[in-house]
């Protein structure tokens, strides 16, 4: 029987049996497994996920005994669906994988960023500035991921041998990545066949979980005080609602739990997309949920605090975000607002149509193609005979 193992370092979330197409790929005879390691793996056991679910066929595997155990009875070919690093910490599971002769792709719906400044313009920036910890703390990565990839050259290692990203400039992540659409693109289309109940006129602010992202939490990174950072958005919500007369409601995280961070302001969980579809627009940092507000079609406004540009002590990861939101503007020419600024409704910038439909080609949809995503999957995989083939050669 054919196999399909989703191997991933985050807990298992009902939306995840879409975007890997789960049910699809079962319906087409394969027997589907979503193997969950967060437990296993050195850098994932740091984060903490406050919402944790099972579904069918969702195994948690708390060693790396067990995990072993398990990959050992996979017959080769076994499609494996990549959720996980390519890193150091990785390198004892990625030689089984290897060994195994396992078929390793992944679905990446965040590899396709706006991110323009590379890992040595940092390293560059820090040095610049004086900032000796950061010029540091980058040069120790940059090395970090140099002797990596020489030690996977030279043990012939390798990482997934397809990579599915949305849009059409993926391709530029080399001959071995297959252009999809975002999965965002077909949540969207969903929403817009409802509407919510009738809403005052609102804003939504698309929380990034900033204070406590579980991905912040492996990459072990100090980030922005929860109590400043809440304070200064409020005042800042309270500013907006007072000059536009919209109420700013909360599109929260997914991976977060909230305990009233933003006062008596609504806080939704799970309703991103039709709460901007409905909005008349959208504040937020560098969410991949303004896919949505593109989609829509929605005025986007990026803001910060002095705190992502302080360069006497700075936070590495709000300079990443900071970097991000430059990413955004440059792309959408939106609107990006220090909010520890004076500001007026002058500095809210309207939509630039035509940036928007660049962004949508480039970062959201797949090049002349309207098929569904699991059709342009499908269509690119091996057959387990291909891959056992292939590899008996």
């Amino acid at each position: 029987m054919k196999s399909l193992i989703i191997l991933s370092h985050e807990p298992y979330r009902a939306v995840m049996r879409q975007q890997y197409f789960m049910d699809e790929f079962e319906e087409d005879g394969y027997q589907v497994e979503f193997w969950c390691i967060q437990k296993v793996l050195s850098y994932s056991r740091r984060a903490n996920y406050p919402n944790v679910e099972t579904g069918k066929g969702v195994v948690y595997i708390n060693s790396e005994e067990d995990l072993f155990r398990k990959l050992d009875r996979l017959i080769p070919g076994t499609l494996i669906c990549l959720e996980i690093w390519f890193v150091w910490e990785t390198v004892k599971l990625y030689l089984l994988l290897n060994k195994r002769r396992l078929y390793l792709f992944s679905i990446d719906y965040y590899k396709n960023n706006v991110l323009e400044v590379s890992r040595i313009q940092k390293v560059t920036r820090a040095a610049k500035n004086g900032r000796v910890k950061d010029f540091i703390s980058y040069m120790k990565a940059f090395v970090k991921k140099i002797t990596f990839q020489f030690y996977v050259k030279m043990r012939s290692l390798h990482g997934p041998s397809l990579v599915f990203v949305p849009g059409v400039s993926s391709v530029r992540y080399g001959d071995h990545v297959v252009p999809i659409n975002h999965f965002d693109l077909y949540q969207y289309e969903k929403e817009t066949q409802h509407s919510l109940p009738n809403l005052a006129p609102y804003l939504v602010f698309l929380d990034t979980c900033l204070t406590g992202h579980p991905d912040i939490q492996r990459q072990n990174r100090r980030t922005i005080d929860p109590g400043l950072y809440f304070k200064k958005l409020n005042r800042f919500f309270d500013e907006v609602e007072a000059l536009t007369g919209c109420e700013v409601i909360i599109a929260g995280h997914p991976k977060c739990s909230y305990k009233g961070e933003f006062g008596s302001r609504a806080c939704v969980i799970n309703k991103t997309a039709a709460l901007i579809i409905d909005s008349q627009g959208v504040i937020g940092h560098h969410s991949t949920s303004l896919n949505f507000a593109v989609l829509a079609n929605k005025p986007i406004h990026l803001v910060y605090t002095d705190e992502f540009i302080n360069q006497v002590q700075p936070l590495l990861i709000l300079l990443d975000v900071y970097d991000n939101m430059k990413g955004y503007q440059n792309k959408l020419n939106c609107s990006l607002l220090n909010i520890d600024r004076k500001w007026s409704l002058t500095d809210l910038k309207p939509i630039d149509e035509s940036a928007y439909k660049r962004f949508i080609n480039d970062f959201i949809v797949a090049p002349n193609d309207a098929r569904d995503n699991f059709t342009l999957i499908k269509n690119h995989l091996p057959t387990q005979m291909d891959v056992n083939e292939k590899q008996s050669l």
